[in-house]
């Protein structure tokens, strides 16, 4: 487990060089770049020129989107284990001369798709259109029509139903004097009659305002022909455009095969978009530039040598100043590495924290078997990922997280051996129901179910082991920085109090022997003393340091207890796993037909199951993580750091073969 020695890299190269080296450095991806105000160096403004890569990455990745959704390409889960392409070097930047037409291929779909959706716009239109329209068919005049000859014509709507006759005798009753009037109806429901109206000029003005009275409207959107030749139009070019649509998706679906090169071409982007936003960072003269960054000091004594032996420069490494804002790079062996992702969900460490991997790798493996607790699912686990692992070429971040699942599977199958749990009791439910056959012994500690109280307990002295490593590294911490005094009074203090308080905490459970009873008393006292007389160190008067004393004596039995029953989740969620697993094994077993019965318990045995490891390995992913960032970090770890952000090859779907930096 450590942190790994960072240092400051200062590289001064000739202008011409300076593109090319740092490309090494993006390949490399071990260095974080930072921005110096020297006197004397100037920067460049490259923000128009990212602007423009964006805006070539919208296109791009509109295009893919577009073959994506055209082209029905759905992405195998093979391939998403897989991961990224491998690429070489020489095949990267082979690709990358066909970038300029690969990007005119995407502005041709996207210009492909706008025109799909403005068909698809106007085709709506076109069907609201006739919609409108379609009421009006049977009508053999315009219906802006307003004259014909000597004819008033009037075309419109009325708001309720009527007939012809009901229209001329409303229009005889508002208008008596109107006497050359006619009526047609188009047709009509229970709240709306279409229809024409036809007035001699002499009385046009009186029907006019005679039909305005019973709420006669005109149409929203007259034509200047007859409604069946607009609708004829308008049927005809919702024809067209679903045409035109058509042969725009084939020419889509027709440039699929150049999906793998769009994608390569985002990637490209991106890293062009990265490179020259790090170009910002780099100080120039008229004829030298100058690169400052962090790394890691085993990676920068490597990238010296690969840029030394490519390019005249000067590479300097050196040690950073305490002051400076020094970013922290994580390394830690197999068996640990996965949990570096755990502690990255908390907070990166400070210069003066230790790394906390190790030790969260080890109790949150235990702690995940604890609650999980089933050595069926624990096998799950383990043969799954192993296949996955070995089968696919998995990226690093998804690898290290099966790997931690790896480790998580192997202690639930040890505490689920430890419990009998296999697959809750369907050994003995199969034993009984289909063989006859009495129950056996399938534990190799303890059942949990007959003896509560017992791995109760036990759950608490995990608990306490876990809350002790926490103020043992506490006390390390200060050993180390040379605090003989704060190493003392942050650890012996509180181990003897919080010692001498179990056996009556645990007298509340089991039966403790006496002499642990008569001697937890003066245990007690001799912590209590010690809390008290290191508890006010920082106070200067007596009153401050009794009164601090006495503060810190509550925040440690209080704190302690919360703390230590905080465990009890260890007890809850194993037992959970294991009772839900027996009823799912009772309920498989419920009918008498022996071939019914086989039928049901398969089916509930692989639905169920199924089931109860999804819940309850997500309760023991997320519990098992808080008595790591709840319990035992507060206890010795302050975070508050930064991980290194190398300048790196961001990529979504190649990935560069292991050629750089290979010592």
């Amino acid at each position: 487990m450590a942190k790994l020695k960072m240092s400051r890299i200062e590289i001064l190269s000739s202008i011409s060089d300076g593109q090319s080296i740092v490309n090494i450095i993006q390949r490399a991806g071990v260095v974080e770049l930072m921005k110096t105000e020297t006197e004397g160096l100037s920067y460049l403004d490259t923000s128009v020129t990212t602007s423009q890569f964006d805006k070539y990455l919208a296109v791009a990745q509109d295009a893919n989107k577009a073959l994506a959704k055209y082209s029905n390409t759905k992405q195998s889960v093979t391939a998403m284990l897989n991961g990224r392409t491998e690429l070489t070097v020489a095949e990267f930047l082979k690709r990358t001369a066909e970038a300029d037409l690969v990007l005119t291929v995407c502005f041709e779909i996207n210009k492909k798709i706008k025109k799909i959706e403005d068909n698809a716009a106007e085709t709506i239109r076109c069907h609201t259109s006739y919609d409108q329209i379609k009421p009006w068919l049977q009508c053999d005049i315009p219906t802006s029509c307003t004259r014909i000859g000597k004819q008033f014509v009037f075309v419109g709507v009325f708001p309720k139903e009527y007939d012809r006759e009901g229209i001329l005798v409303e229009l005889a009753k508002i208008a008596p004097r109107a006497a050359a009037v006619d009526a047609e109806v188009i047709n009509s429901d229970k709240s709306i009659t279409r229809a024409v109206i036809i007035s001699h000029s002499c009385c046009a003005a009186e029907v006019e305002s005679a039909l305005r009275s019973l709420g006669f409207t005109r149409p929203s959107d007259p034509t200047k022909h007859p409604p069946e030749i607009r609708a004829k139009r308008l049927l005809d070019r919702i024809v067209q455009l679903e045409q035109e649509n058509a042969e725009y998706t084939e020419e889509i679906k027709a440039l699929a095969q150049r999906r793998e090169e769009i994608k390569f071409l985002l990637d490209y982007l991106n890293i062009r978009k990265e490179k020259y936003k790090a170009i910002e960072k780099l100080g120039m003269t008229s004829n030298v530039i100058v690169i400052t960054g962090y790394a890691a000091y085993k990676d920068a004594l490597r990238l010296k040598k690969q840029i030394e032996r490519e390019y005249p420069v000067e590479f300097s490494i050196i040690e950073p100043d305490r002051d400076e804002d020094v970013p922290v790079k994580l390394e830690n062996k197999r068996f640990f590495s996965p949990a570096e992702n755990l502690v990255g969900m908390y907070s990166a460490p400070t210069g003066g924290d230790l790394d906390p991997t190790a030790f969260t790798a080890l109790f949150y493996y235990f702690f995940f078997g604890a609650m999980l607790s089933d050595a069926g699912y624990g096998l799950i686990m383990v043969i799954a990922i192993s296949i996955i692992l070995k089968k696919f070429k998995i990226e690093h971040k998804l690898r290290e997280s099966l790997k931690m699942f790896f480790w998580c599977g192997v202690s639930t199958v040890i505490w689920g051996a430890l419990y009998g749990s296999w697959f809750g009791d369907i050994i003995n439910v199969v034993r009984e129901s289909f063989f006859g056959l009495p129950p056996v012994r399938l534990y190799l500690w303890v059942d949990p179910l007959n003896d509560l109280l017992g791995v109760m307990v036990c759950c608490f002295g995990f608990g306490l082991v876990h809350l002790f490593a926490g103020y043992a590294i506490k006390g390390y911490m200060l050993l180390k920085s040379k605090d003989i005094f704060g190493a003392f009074a942050e650890t012996i203090p509180v181990y003897v109090l919080v010692l001498g308080a179990a056996p009556i905490f645990c007298g509340l459970f089991i039966e403790v022997p006496e002499f642990f009873k008569n001697i937890s008393p003066y245990a007690i006292a001799v912590g209590a003393i010690l809390v008290i007389a290191t508890g006010g160190r920082e106070s200067k008067t007596i009153v401050g340091k009794i009164g601090s004393g006495l503060y810190a004596l509550y925040n440690v039995l209080a704190g302690f207890l919360g703390d230590i029953l905080s465990y009890s989740r260890l007890l809850a969620l194993g037992l959970s796993t294991g009772v839900i697993a027996s009823v799912i094994n009772m309920m498989g077993v419920m009918v008498d037909n022996v071939v019914a019965r086989i039928i049901l318990l398969s089916v509930v045995f692989v639905l169920g199951h199924g089931a109860n490891l999804l819940i309850n390995l997500i309760g023991a992913y997320v519990h098992a993580l808080r008595l790591q960032f709840v319990e035992f970090f507060p206890k010795f770890y302050e975070g508050g750091g930064r991980f290194l952000k190398p300048l790196e090859i961001k990529t979504q779907f190649f990935k560069f073969k292991e050629e750089v930096l290979n010592g």
